[in-house]
């Protein structure tokens, strides 16, 4: 892909996140290097051009998008035996638990106390909270909420952009989405706050797929491709999952950059010791 067609490609994304997210953050930084990159451009010779350079999917991870409904309060328990509130949003009579980042969760107790049957429009990230001995359940992280209809957003309607794969904990494929590259100050901020660069996962339903989700395979010498696919999803509340709706782009096993989580960085340190020693 030329550089004008990665800067148009961006461009678009960024039209499609709201501003002060991570998300929006990523792409433009990614969109800023990529501006500098242009203005210097000059012709340049193909012997100078990396031929070992690893390619790099131009996307980014994401799984963003628009449910309606009411919130509800629960008051709970913790292991101090001190009161806690829950909150959720009920969807076609489903619940969902919530969380709300910083600044944002005072307004939001704000918003539930003084309206707490009003319906709203959540811009939200799904995932999978996995409880030991217990089903995974569906919750969001929540954006922003608002009176209205978001203007990029239909209400249900999901952007996920990410890895189709089986995962352990979970019985069907579903997509992985990564942590999006950032630089390094950010990353060490993140990191002082204790903040691991996990994946989120998002259950799908995905019936004609075009590529099969990968499934590690411990016996087999050879393994499988990822793929990174990208594709718009219909939340369906009464299945607590979601469907494929239509394909953005086509599946490729060139991924964008991510962070990597604490454990899997660990390892990949003892491993570069253990070489450096030999």
């Amino acid at each position: 892909m030329s550089l004008e067609a990665k800067i148009t490609k961006l461009e678009a994304l960024l039209t499609q996140v709201p501003k002060g997210t991570p998300t929006y953050a990523t792409i433009s930084q990614q969109l800023s290097e990529l501006l500098k990159e242009r203005d210097k451009v000059t012709e340049q010779k193909p012997s100078d051009e990396k031929p070992n350079e690893r390619p790099v999917n131009d996307s980014i991870f994401q799984a963003i998008g628009v449910i309606q409904g009411a919130i509800a309060t629960e008051t709970v328990l913790n292991d101090e035996g001190e009161e806690k509130q829950l909150y959720s949003v009920v969807v076609q009579g489903k619940k969902y638990r919530l969380r709300i980042l910083g600044y944002k969760f005072k307004y939001f107790i704000k918003q539930a106390q003084n309206n707490p049957d009003k319906q709203l429009y959540f811009l939200v990230y799904p995932y999978l909270q996995f409880i030991p001995k217990k089903q995974p359940e569906l919750r969001f992280q929540v954006v922003s909420w608002q009176d209205s209809p978001y203007e990029n957003f239909k209400v249900n309607e999901f952007t996920v952009r990410g890895i189709w794969q089986f995962i352990p904990q979970y019985r069907r494929p579903l997509i992985s989405v990564q942590r999006n590259w950032m630089d390094k100050k950010s990353r060490n901020e993140l990191l002082e706050k204790g903040q691991d660069f996990k994946a989120v996962h998002v259950p799908v339903l995905w019936k004609d797929a075009p590529v099969p989700p990968f499934r590690f395979n411990p016996r087999a010498d050879k393994q499988g491709d990822r793929f990174f696919v990208e594709f718009k999803a219909k939340f369906i509340p009464k299945l607590d999952t979601f469907g494929f709706s239509e394909m953005l782009a086509e599946p490729t096993t060139v991924f964008p950059r991510y962070l990597l989580p604490k454990a899997k960085m660990e390892k990949l340190k003892e491993k570069r010791k253990a070489r450096e020693k030999k």
